[in-house]
């Protein structure tokens, strides 16, 4: 395949492959051991929207999918404004849920089944784990949270506000507590309660003058982030990482600090089909999104490569000194 500078989105483990990477690049989903990417559906450089199979298939930016089973993809389909089902088996693609083919900013809203629902530019999906036969959307333009039951394909709304959850990107559940979920949305990092229904601000504010914005680490309430805060991951019950995509930094969250600083670390960047290459101590990095944790190790997704950075804490430092990069 041509290799492309377009943007990673999300990787983990491919469940079909066993020791590869699954990554969602540009409009395709590819499927690597680390230097060389085979696609699996979609054209990298080939936004549209078609249903078929494989490389014929067509999408536009996908920003997230989920695995549902060893052979079964639910991948969301950002700017056709739906999500999509891929069977590993055949390589074929359909509908899952939302009306396919682009939508209105603030006017395709609406909950039922597959043909129904209607989304605005959903862009991430995780599992719920309080119910694990339901997902969890986050639907940018809508300002919300969706449920989409897996087998009846029917789609509900759980929490909607422009105000508290200003364009939702990516969600990870609280490590020890199900009803806390941790929310990176826009310029801002919230927690949303599902026992009461409400979201609190952990930290990030939106300037009045965007261009003269400063990021700042330091305690919640004075800790800022660029536009936007990409992808957010758990690290431990302590620590949530989080790609803060125009300040070209990971930011990492300290649930007992309450703190948020950058990571510098060492890091080793794997672009598709060349030589690794080594920076160290490096602070940057060039406009990240896609964020994966394993065994002391950050995946970043960036533009057209997979940086790795080591991250030293243990699995049960909840009290310690803090995180060393």
């Amino acid at each position: 395949m041509r290799v492309s500078s377009t943007r990673l989105y999300h990787m983990e483990w491919d469940q079909y492959v066993e020791g590869n990477m699954l990554v969602a690049w540009g409009s395709a989903i590819v499927t690597t051991d680390g230097l060389f990417p085979k696609t699996v559906v979609g054209d990298v450089n080939g936004p549209g929207y078609k249903e078929g199979r494989g490389e014929d298939a067509r999408f536009d930016r996908i920003t997230n999918f989920v695995q549902i089973s060893k052979d079964k993809i639910v991948i969301v389909d950002q700017q056709n404004c739906c999500l999509r089902l891929l069977d590993r088996s055949t390589g074929q693609t359909s509908r899952f849920a939302g009306k396919c083919g682009g939508c209105v900013w603030n006017q395709s809203f609406k909950d039922g089944n597959k043909d129904e629902a209607l989304f605005g530019y959903p862009t991430g999906i995780l599992f719920d784990e309080r119910d694990p036969t339901k997902l969890l959307v986050l639907d940018d333009s809508n300002h919300a949270i969706r449920s989409i039951d897996i087998a009846t394909q029917v789609t509900t709304t759980i929490f909607a506000s422009d105000k508290t959850l200003l364009r939702p990107r990516s969600a990870v559940f609280d490590v020890n507590n199900k009803d806390i979920l941790y929310v990176a949305h826009r310029r801002k990092v919230s927690m949303y309660n599902f026992a009461d229904n409400n979201v609190t601000l952990i930290a990030g504010e939106e300037p009045e003058d965007p261009k003269k914005f400063t990021i700042f680490d330091g305690a919640f309430e004075n800790a800022t982030f660029g536009y936007y805060t990409a992808n957010i991951v758990p690290i431990n019950e302590r620590y949530l990482a989080v790609s803060d995509y125009h300040a070209h930094k990971i930011r990492i969250i300290d649930l007992v600090s309450r703190t948020v600083s950058s990571l510098c670390a060492d890091q080793v960047t794997l672009a598709f089909n060349e030589v690794p290459k080594v920076r160290r101590d490096a602070c940057d990095i060039t406009g990240p999104i896609g964020l994966m944790y394993e065994k002391g190790k950050l995946y970043i997704g960036e533009n057209g490569r997979i940086t790795i950075k080591g991250v030293e804490v243990t699995e049960d430092d909840v009290e310690g000194d803090g995180i060393v990069g």
